[in-house]
C-alpha cells in the first residue's frame, strides 16, 4: 500500500494504491468520504518498481513507473536500477481503469515524493522532487503532460537537494503557488548530508524563502497546518520537529507561513527527543 494516499480537499475521497509482485502489479483504489471502497482497478504494468509516491488532480490520477525495480524485499539493498526499463508517467481518469490509462514517456529518473499536481487547460502539470539515479540527490521539478499531442515537457525549478515537500491541503489536485521543502545541505555521496534547513518556494517567482534554526538543529519535514476558515496557501502555521545531533530534547517550532523567513512564533520543548523521522501530519480538532 502507498505511504502517500491523497485526501482530495473538494470530495473527501480518499485516492490510493497497492503494489504486488505478481500480476497486477499495481491496482488503484478510491473510498468515497464515509470510507468506503467505490472504485477499484487493476492496472497492467510490467514489473514491480519503486512507487512510493503518486499525485491527483481535480479529475485524474498520476503513477511513476520508473526503471527502479523492487527485488527481494529482505535484501538489505531491495532496490536496483534497469537501464533497459522504460521510464514513464501514467495518467489516469479518477473513475477510469487500465483501458483508460495514457502512459506519455519521460527522461530516465526516480522520484522520490510529489509536491502536487494539477490541470492547466488541456494540460497537467506536475511538481515533484526527482533524481536522474537512484542514490542521487533529488531537485524541485516540473513535467507538463499535454494531453492533445502526448508530448511532455520537463523544467527543473530548483537545483538544491530538496526533499519532503508539501502543499497547502486545500490545494491539493489544484494549482497551487507554494511549496514548503527541508534542503539537505552540503551533501556527499560517503557522508550524506551535514544540516536541514526548511524552504518555502514561490513557484511563480521562483524565489526559495529560507528558515535556518541555526547551530546542530536539523528540521524536518514541514507540515502545513491551514487558519481554520482560510485557504489561502499562506495564511496558515508550518510545523517542524526540530532535532538535535547530540540527541538533546526535541523541539516543535511553530512558523507563520506568511512571514516563513521571521522568527518563530512558537517554540515548544518536548519533554523527550523525537527520533528523526521522514513525515508528519496535522489534524485538527472536529470542533476547529
Amino acid at each position: 500500500m502507498t505511504a502517500h494516499p491523497k485526501i482530495c480537499p473538494r470530495t473527501g475521497e480518499l485516492l490510493f494504491f497497492s503494489q504486488a509482485p505478481s500480476r497486477p502489479h499495481l491496482t488503484y483504489h478510491r473510498a468515497d468520504a464515509a470510507g468506503r471502497v467505490v472504485h477499484r482497478a487493476a492496472l497492467d504494468v510490467p514489473a514491480m518498481t519503486f512507487m512510493h509516491d503518486f499525485a491527483i488532480t481535480e479529475r485524474y490520477v498520476l503513477f511513476y513507473v520508473l526503471p527502479v525495480l523492487l527485488g527481494d524485499v529482505r535484501s538489505p539493498v531491495p532496490l536496483r536500477w534497469d537501464d533497459d526499463f522504460p521510464a514513464r508517467i501514467g495518467v489516469l481518469p479518477r473513475d477510469g481503469g487500465n483501458e483508460d490509462m495514457r502512459w506519455f514517456d519521460v527522461a530516465p529518473c526516480t522520484i522520490s515524493h510529489t509536491v502536487n499536481a494539477f490541470e492547466d487547460g488541456g494540460a497537467i502539470v506536475l511538481d515533484a522532487v526527482r533524481a536522474p539515479r537512484i542514490m542521487a540527490p533529488h531537485a524541485l521539478h516540473r513535467f507538463t503532460f499535454d494531453l492533445s499531442s502526448g508530448r511532455v515537457a520537463e523544467a527543473e525549478l530548483d537545483p538544491r537537494f530538496l526533499d519532503f515537500p508539501r502543499v497547502h491541503p486545500a490545494v491539493v489536485g489544484a494549482r497551487h503557488r507554494r511549496a514548503y521543502t527541508t534542503e539537505l545541505c552540503d551533501f556527499g555521496p560517503d557522508v550524506g548530508f551535514s544540516r536541514t534547513v526548511a524552504r518555502q518556494h514561490d513557484l511563480e517567482t521562483g524565489a526559495a524563502a529560507l528558515h535556518d534554526v541555526g547551530g546542530d538543529a536539523m528540521p524536518g519535514e514541514c507540515v502545513v497546518a491551514p487558519r481554520p476558515g482560510s485557504a489561502a496557501e499562506d495564511d496558515a502555521w508550518v510545523l517542524l520537529f526540530v532535532h538535535r545531533r547530540d540527541g538533546s530534547a526535541t523541539e516543535l517550532v511553530v512558523l507563520d507561513a506568511s512571514r516563513f523567513a521571521s522568527p518563530p512564533v512558537a517554540r515548544v520543548r518536548l519533554p523527550c527527543r523525537v527520533p528523526l523521522g521522514l513525515h508528519g501530519e496535522w489534524l485538527a480538532d472536529a470542533a476547529a
